[in-house]
């Protein structure tokens, strides 16, 4: 960080910073008016409505002792911690040939389906999903030694917690979507986006001319939006009859 006041200059050296945030969706418009300065990209996003009924407070099905609870798991966190940091060398940590590949494939239709529907702001967001995904699966793949105390080196990534890591970013980058369309002046951006998911899996001309005007969209530009996404292989198209692509 530079100041110009006393030439101040700070540099921090190996920063870890981890945040979790709740809120309303207007508290995220506060924090975040726009995705220019990249903090955008640097959160995940899960949205949902509450719809719960009200719980009576003075009934507890379960008697747990949350702060004890917490504690046991820290201090099983922090033994493995020590057990990783004490080993003589870094620990290697790889997928597989058959997982690298998927893992290209699957972000690089991400990366296109998402650039081609929500524009180039959302591309930020699409490439650190990947690199999120590599590091939760590092992380689900550490904590299975908590369960037979082998380490290897390299350590080759499980099956299971490759899908896993996968399912829960593929998920996330869904809510990420939806907080994006909702931030301030950026409904036109995602439009496009609104227009591919009102789409049933199978419809015709008349189908999707509906669907435009119930959100606002033009013939036209509904037209235009369909032909894209046609070419973008996200919806087959033959004669009058459209099937989206299961991806």
């Amino acid at each position: 960080m530079y100041r110009r006041k006393d030439n101040e200059y700070i540099e921090v050296d190996d920063p870890h910073l981890a945040i979790a945030l709740s809120g309303t969706p207007k508290q995220v418009h506060n924090m975040m008016p726009d995705v220019e300065n990249g903090l955008f990209s640097r959160f995940l996003f899960y949205a949902f409505e509450d719809n719960s009924d009200f719980k009576n407070p003075f009934v507890s099905h379960r008697a747990v002792n949350y702060t004890d609870f917490f504690e046991k798991q820290g201090h099983r966190i922090f033994d493995l911690y020590q057990m990783l940091k004490s080993q003589d060398s870094p620990i290697q940590f790889k997928f597989t040939d058959e997982q690298g590949e998927r893992f290209t494939k699957e972000f690089k239709a991400l990366y296109t389906r998402n650039r081609m529907l929500l524009g180039n702001d959302f591309n930020a967001n699409s490439r650190r999903l990947g690199l999120i995904t590599f590091r939760i699966v590092m992380v689900l793949c550490s904590l299975r030694i908590l369960e037979d105390g082998s380490i290897s080196n390299p350590m080759i990534c499980s099956e299971i917690d490759f899908n896993t890591a996968i399912r829960i970013v593929f998920t996330l980058e869904k809510h990420a979507i939806a907080v994006f369309q909702n931030l301030p002046n950026n409904n036109l951006k995602g439009i496009k986006q609104k227009f591919y998911d009102a789409l049933p899996n199978e419809f015709n001309r008349q189908g999707y001319l509906e669907v435009a005007k119930g959100i606002g969209l033009k013939d036209k530009t509904a037209q235009k939006y369909l032909k894209e996404i046609v070419d973008s292989k996200l919806i087959k198209h033959e004669y009058d009859n459209y099937t989206k692509i299961q991806i």
